[in-house]
């Protein structure tokens, strides 16, 4: 291996955690010679899942490692499971110099053990962003909360201890999202411009976001599943007006179409937008409403199985003037069968772009904007 340059080796290692196998293949690269070991432990701790069982093994590994594993960590994932972390072992990992992203996820948690983890969560949040000024990413998870909910001000609380927050996601199948027992004012770390909510009852949180000042948010994906579209609507109204992007899941339960007028018509700066629709019909309908914005990409995911879908009355809206600055359109097949899934257990998107439907689309494939 000395007849190698060191950076040739960093090269091979990275093409071997690129693919589908990374975390284990990491393992068994760093076991080939001492100098591929520091470079496949870069990549191996690069995300770290922590739970109540596994952080003292954890603690065991820094302690003994002569690398600096914990300037290697970029993703920090924290479990509660049935449990708190011990607050003394996270206090040994608080410095984290290049900490980019921090997930807590709640598997199974009741509503005092969540409160007790929520308070000491603050703490070691305020410690990480004070040592890693790349923190920019947070997000919550719920997978089973037997709670009633989480209440906006736990977020609130959360985030104001990542002043360089950027990104912010909340999610959970089971998690929704419930009014303050006592509202109360808040402040919002001055560079966050993009969120994810992919819970319930999410629409008093966006309206919460606008008092006192409302954050400056260029990005926001939202799954309209058990929505107020009174609530968003009117975050778009009033928050809306910086968005750049805007992402709409499960609009197969409400009127499509008019819903997607009602929120555009007040984010005069889109340029990007992705809908998730259950059904083909809508597709037309919804072009038709977009205002004439300078878009630059549309994307439409669709669950179903369908084939029918007016490619030719598309691709003569597309051909509008509305649509002028249009650099690319999508429309994908989502995948939810596992053996469809990707490696990570995300959903598999799939292009319905082929070459018969590109032929049925003469004037967008002349501008190339097919993806």
């Amino acid at each position: 291996m000395r007849d190698f340059a060191q950076e040739l080796i960093d090269k091979v290692i990275d093409e071997c955690y690129a693919g589908l196998r990374g975390a284990a293949t990491m393992k068994t690269c760093g076991l080939v010679c001492r100098v591929w070991l520091p470079h496949s432990r870069l990549h191996l701790f690069s995300r770290v899942t922590m739970d109540p069982d596994n952080l003292p093994l954890f603690i065991d590994i820094i302690a003994s490692s002569s690398l600096p594993l914990l300037s290697f960590i970029q993703y920090l994932a924290l479990q509660f499971v049935r449990r708190p972390l011990d607050n003394v072992l996270l206090n040994k990992i608080h410095c984290c110099p290049n900490l980019a992203g921090i997930e807590v996820v709640i598997c199974e948690g009741d509503a005092l053990g969540f409160k007790s983890f929520y308070q000491s969560l603050q703490i070691h949040l305020s410690f990480w962003a004070s040592s890693s000024p790349s923190l920019t990413h947070f997000d919550f998870k719920g997978v089973d909360m037997r709670t009633p909910g989480i209440e906006n001000g736990m977020i609130f609380d959360m985030i104001k201890c990542v002043p360089a927050l950027e990104y912010l996601s909340i999610s959970g199948p089971l998690l929704s999202m419930r009014p303050d027992s006592s509202p109360r004012a808040h402040s919002l770390p001055p560079r966050w411009n993009a969120l994810h909510l992919h819970v319930r009852g999410a629409g008093e949180f966006l309206r919460s976001l606008l008092l006192p000042t409302p954050p400056i948010l260029t990005s926001l994906k939202m799954d309209m599943f058990c929505q107020s579209i009174e609530d968003v609507e009117y975050f778009c109204k009033y928050g809306g007006g910086e968005l750049v992007s805007l992402s709409l899941m499960h609009l197969g339960s409400i009127d499509a179409a008019p819903t997607v007028e009602q929120f555009v018509r007040h984010t005069v700066k889109l340029r990007n937008i992705e809908l998730f629709v259950s059904k083909t019909s809508p597709i037309l309908d919804i072009l038709l409403a977009l205002p004439p914005y300078e878009w630059e990409t549309i994307t439409f995911v669709l669950y179903t199985h369908s084939t029918d879908i007016a490619w030719e009355d598309i691709d003569v809206a597309l051909a509008s003037h509305r649509f002028r600055t249009l650099r690319q359109f999508r429309t994908l097949r989502q995948f939810r069968i596992r053996r469809y899934m990707n490696t990570d257990g995300s959903l598999w998107d799939v292009s319905m772009m082929t070459a018969a439907v590109k032929r049925m689309m003469p004037l967008s494939s002349a501008r190339e904007i097919l993806a």
